[in-house]
């Protein structure tokens, strides 16, 4: 699973990947060219993403569906997600 996720947030420039895991969750993995902004901590962080198109990570669908549903209604674009 983490192959897929280093493919997208590597490969892709176009697509940020944000981890909305919590702090103590997310420094495990130490993925490249990932923010981490954990889901409540993200409406005061969301503008740090600097792409329209977002990749989310997060460690079950009810924490991605709520961030997506966030940045949508920020004018962000998700274009997939991973469970981590």
């Amino acid at each position: 699973m983490e192959d897929t996720v280093t493919s997208q947030c590597e490969d892709n420039i176009d697509v940020q990947c944000v981890d909305v895991r919590d702090y103590h969750l997310a420094y495990k993995d130490d993925l490249v060219n990932t923010i981490n902004i954990p889901l409540p901590y993200l409406k005061r962080y969301y503008k740090e993403i600097n792409r329209k198109t977002v990749h989310l990570i997060g460690r079950d669908e009810q924490e991605i569906s709520r961030s997506a549903h966030f940045l949508k209604r920020k004018g962000y674009r998700i274009s997939g997600s991973t469970i981590q």
